[in-house]
């Protein structure tokens, strides 16, 4: 039985012409599980929760809601700010840029990315401590967007980064949210967080 029969309601979650889901993890889905609408809702679910792309996107724009809620409510607009930076920190610069390597072929918007990401995953393996950390990994991975983005787009753009100082609390802020969010849903540990596996 084809995987868009047990799960039909997938092939309607569309962005444009692109499908939301990728659907790989339901191809290797069990066949004989429930196919009342409730079990197809909680597969779908539970899969918009795994500790893939999808999974952590999930986490990062949860979390970037519940920071910029807290930060409207608190009237401080630097948690607003961080709010977005979570969730385009996660997006552009996850942990996982590590394997850009392995999904350099992608089609998407990840292809962009992977190309940028490219040299850090040849040097960096799966899950170092060189990315998926926030003592070290965060650093390491901010370094590497200043070196090959900020400093020619500051440069090219006269100082405007520079200009934009206030604003990096916010920037680093956002940034420590979203990688701890992607590190817990690895099921790291505090003390691996901070480290390391």
């Amino acid at each position: 039985m084809p995987t868009s029969a047990i799960y039909p309601e997938v092939q309607s979650i569309n962005l444009g012409s692109k499908p939301l889901f990728r659907c790989k993890a339901f191809a290797k889905a069990d066949l004989n599980t429930e196919s009342t609408d409730m079990g197809r809702k909680r597969k779908t679910f539970k899969f918009s929760l795994n500790s893939n792309r999808d999974g952590h996107m999930t986490a990062a724009i949860a979390v970037g809601i519940i920071v910029a809620i807290v930060g409207i409510t608190t009237e401080q607009n630097w948690l607003v700010y961080a709010a977005i930076v979570v969730v385009v920190w996660e997006w552009f610069a996850t942990p996982d840029v590590d394997c850009a390597s392995q999904r350099r072929a992608d089609s998407g918007e990840w292809l962009l990315v992977c190309l940028i990401w490219l040299p850090f995953s040849w040097a960096v393996s799966h899950r170092s401590f060189l990315s998926h950390s926030l003592l070290i990994g965060l650093p390491f991975r901010i370094g590497y967007v200043a070196l090959l983005i900020g400093w020619p787009l500051n440069h090219f753009t006269n100082g405007l980064l520079m200009e934009a100082a206030p604003l990096w609390p916010s920037v680093l802020t956002g940034c420590a949210i979203a990688d701890a969010t992607h590190l817990l849903k690895d099921g790291y540990t505090p003390m691996q967080m901070l480290f390391g596996r």
